[in-house]
């Protein structure tokens, strides 16, 4: 009976411990982007969905998770709407060109400082730029840094013209065949497109295909930006593909600005790279692609400990 009592005492130290330590490790923060050359390196993802809308997170726990993946930037881009901006301004990121589609006022960012756990000096990270995944039946395009809903009928180049004159960039959204049917016009005014996508994976063809299409925008469109984007509803981690974005500054207008001049490198599950091959080299020389997401480790020793105490305590019951 003591041997019983002593093995349930032990089992509830290792869920008190693996709560403790989860607690601990939810405060972790992403390292701060590293400079090289005149730039900043911002580690991003440009293709996640939040609550509400039809992802699982709200907005305020995708940032979390973005500092604990390792990501400066996330781009919240909704299906067809733009409501988690809308009804949470504060915490989205807003600057001289861009931002959120109604900028948040000194309160609102000092309260999300606050709760993220962060200090009032230098750039509020992860950024939080607001975006639509504007969805039709011919493809699928994010319109990054938008203030306000594109409408998905407009013809497709009056739909990018429109995106641009908000101040926003555009960006093909997994190009792959079953998604994308937009016409040869919208190529040449593309300023990004998805090239490293869970559906390299999960697609037989996904990587051919989505190379394709890059290969095919870039012979009309030299200066298009290469995407990596996690494509984030509920499953697959933040940053799973992710974007490394030679920015002049660290804002929102930074990023977009980078886009627009096509200084990114894409990244896949794999490890691939794609992009400009000095942007590559400079990016493997400044190590930043071989960075391991903030105490990833230690997150799998806590979750270990909780699922072992709690296995521990039903068989004891």
């Amino acid at each position: 009976m003591a041997v019983v009592r002593a093995a349930r005492w032990l089992s509830w130290a290792l869920v008190a411990a693996a709560a403790a330590g989860g607690s601990l490790l939810d405060t972790a923060r992403a390292a701060d982007p590293k400079r090289v050359g005149p730039y900043h390196l911002i580690v991003a993802d440009f293709h996640v969905h939040a609550f509400p809308g039809d992802g699982a997170l709200p907005p305020w726990e995708l940032a979390r998770e973005a500092s604990r993946r390792g990501l400066h930037a996330i781009v919240v881009s909704n299906h067809n709407q733009m409501l988690a901006p809308k009804i949470m301004p504060g915490l989205f990121s807003a600057d001289e060109a861009g931002g959120a589609a109604h900028p948040p006022s000194r309160e609102a960012r000092r309260r999300t400082r606050r709760s993220l756990g962060e200090g009032g000096h230098g750039p509020r990270l992860p950024l939080l730029i607001p975006a639509q995944e504007v969805t039709t039946p011919r493809f699928h395009l994010v319109a990054v840094g938008i203030t306000s809903t594109i409408d998905w009928r407009l013809p497709d180049v009056e739909m990018i013209d429109a995106i641009h004159a908000q101040g926003g960039v555009a960006v093909a959204a997994h190009p792959v065949g079953r998604y994308w049917r937009g016409s040869d016009a919208m190529l040449a005014r593309l300023d990004g497109a998805e090239v490293a996508h869970p559906l390299t994976e999960s697609l037989a063809s996904g990587r051919d295909e989505l190379s394709a299409f890059f290969t095919r925008v870039h012979a009309v469109n030299p200066g298009v930006a290469p995407i990596g984007s996690s494509d984030f509803h509920m499953i697959a981690p933040l940053g799973l593909c992710r974007t490394y974005v030679f920015a002049e500054s660290v804002t929102v207008t930074g990023v977009l600005d980078a886009i627009r001049a096509g200084r990114t490198v894409a990244e896949d599950k794999q490890g691939a790279l794609y992009g400009d091959p000095t942007l590559i080299q400079t990016l493997n020389q400044s190590g930043a692609a071989a960075m391991v997401p903030p105490n990833s480790r230690w997150v799998w020793v806590s979750a270990a400990m909780a699922l072992i105490g709690l296995l521990a305590l039903i068989t004891r019951v």
